[in-house]
């Protein structure tokens, strides 16, 4: 499975469908393009912006750990299709990247971005992604 980063960051902060992505790390074929790690901490500095949580805790030594929950492959090796794939869908190439991938590996993308899921509905790439709820039944 590819995880995109909406499902990674459920990982490290709690909040609303965490333990259905904390069941998903009971496997051992989890698999993101390296861009994960600075999207997660991109969404760790945002929390702490808006003072959701408090920003002298330390997430940097959390944040270095994904690579032991997941494979990280180079995003590189698909960047011109997360291209077309954005253009196609008029949506930012960082969530196209890790629906490359699973084109790219024959995986299924697990994404809690509903936003993203939404634009996906009507497109042939759906049937690609899975909800967290999707992932784990």
């Amino acid at each position: 499975m590819i995880i995109d980063a909406s499902v990674a960051f459920k990982w490290l902060v709690h909040e609303d469908d965490s333990d259905l992505a904390l069941a998903l790390l009971r496997r051992d074929d989890l698999l993101a393009p390296n861009l994960v790690s600075s999207e997660v901490g991109n969404a760790l500095w945002k929390k702490a912006r808006r003072e959701q949580f408090d920003p002298t805790i330390s997430h940097a030594d959390v944040l270095a750990t994904l690579p032991s929950y997941l494979a990280l492959v180079d995003e590189h090796a698909f960047i011109g299709r997360a291209l077309e794939i954005a253009y196609a869908l008029d949506h930012a190439i960082y969530d196209c990247v890790y629906l490359a991938a699973a084109e790219h590996f024959g995986l299924p993308l697990v994404t809690a971005d509903d936003r993203f899921l939404r634009k996906l509905e009507l497109t042939e790439f759906r049937s690609m992604a899975r909800t967290l709820r999707e992932a784990v039944a």
